[in-house]
């Protein structure tokens, strides 16, 4: 990412829509996962596990995101 931050502000600002009763959609993971993709391999996955548990079903760009994010963190095994 241009900003090595990027990720982590989207994460806390994912949480904190949640913690104030807000269901995050497909579209605010798949953007918090994007940012992730050339930092933070394990925060994309562990958002992809966070999407499951509230039963919002991922999209094409989720999944994308997250195996690009394994992929650029060396994470083969975890992008298949």
């Amino acid at each position: 990412c241009a900003f090595p931050a990027k990720w982590s502000t989207a994460v806390a600002l994912l949480r904190q829509c949640s913690m104030a009763g807000f269901q995050p959609s497909v579209i605010s993971f798949s953007s918090a996962i994007s940012a992730c993709e050339d930092a933070a391999w394990r925060e994309a996955l562990d958002l992809l596990r966070w999407m499951q548990m509230d039963h919002v079903r991922p999209n094409v760009l989720t999944y994308s995101s997250v195996i690009s994010a394994c992929a650029k963190g060396f994470q083969w095994d975890l992008a298949l």
